[in-house]
């Protein structure tokens, strides 16, 4: 389990050498979209809370392992749409999403 709070943390390329972490929290931090993120991360639940320049969630897809995504607070564009990919790209992983 890992939480990245308060940082300007703006890339995920960590997460490629890191497959033990299994839940990841990201809250106020400078990530902009998960485009670093390879397919090989082993996250099963993701936390995303007020992250201010996160603007493109569409990376997660790679995530084949994802079972829990929780979106809050973001500054996500179209954010209907990009939720309405993961859905048909991960039809096993739950979602929740607040605004």
């Amino acid at each position: 389990e890992m939480t990245v709070f308060w940082s300007d943390l703006s890339t995920l390329d960590f997460l490629n050498s890191n497959t033990s972490i299994k839940k990841l929290t990201l809250q106020n931090t400078g990530v902009k979209n998960f485009d670093d993120v390879e397919s090989n991360v082993n996250i099963k639940s993701l936390y995303l809370i007020e992250n201010w320049h996160l603007t493109d969630i569409t990376g997660i897809n790679r995530l084949k392992n994802i079972e829990y995504l929780y979106i809050s607070t973001n500054d996500i564009d179209d954010l209907e749409q990009q939720v309405k990919k993961i859905k048909e790209d991960l039809p096993y992983c739950k979602l929740e999403v607040e605004d």
